[in-house]
């Protein structure tokens, strides 16, 4: 905005509301010292220390060592806006304060670790999809509760064992249990029941 008078220069107006109609941005290269307890970091650009908060577009969190880029629109407020360099290396943490939603709007996401990957949640952990594969060389699962609800449930394995310290019920509209070579049946007290028919078949059967 530029206001010509009959003398030059801008007409009647102060140098401060002049000034202020164009601010050039200041940015600064420095490191982090120290992370406060409001959640700001105190930063040394040599010639100033600079309190800022973490600029939200600024992901990974600032560390103690790190070099980081400070810059804002006026002396007055400053923010780290990114994280240069980090001379110890050690792991990105990538902190949003307010929740973190990715989406590919085409193509697809791949997530890829060379050595272990957590998924952790303090409340739910959902997962959606139209098909679901897992490979993994061992599977285990641990919880307090475990529901299966399934149409159709199709098991192959070599070998299975499994272990119920207490109680084991099934309940079924029709049951096919069947033994290509050896089935055995043992317990202290074993009770063989039925409505209408019990029927035993075999070339041999010896009671007693």
């Amino acid at each position: 905005i530029v206001l010509n008078s009959s003398h030059g220069g801008c007409m009647g107006l102060p140098s401060r509301m002049v000034s202020s109609l164009h601010v050039p941005p200041m940015f600064w290269q420095g490191r982090v010292k120290a992370r406060l307890e409001s959640g700001q970091f105190e930063v040394d650009c040599g010639e100033r220390c600079w309190i800022v908060p973490q600029a939200v577009s600024c992901l990974v969190q600032p560390q103690v060592g790190d070099k980081v880029w400070v810059g804002g629109a006026d002396g007055a407020q400053a923010y780290v806006f990114a994280v240069l360099e980090r001379p110890e290396g050690g792991a990105l943490h990538l902190i949003a304060e307010q929740g973190l939603h990715v989406q590919a709007a085409q193509g697809g996401v791949h997530i890829q670790s060379e050595a272990d990957l957590t998924l952790q949640a303090g409340g739910h952990l959902r997962q959606s999809g139209r098909e679901m594969s897992l490979t993994a060389g061992t599977l285990r699962i641990l919880s307090r509760v475990q529901e299966t609800v399934a149409d159709r449930l199709s098991q192959v394995c070599n070998h299975v064992f499994r272990l119920t310290e207490k109680e084991e019920r099934w309940r079924g509209g029709r049951m096919d249990v069947q033994a290509q070579h050896q089935m055995r049946l043992h317990a202290r007290h074993t009770l063989m029941t039925a409505r209408e028919l019990v029927k035993v078949d075999a070339d041999q059967i010896h009671m007693g």
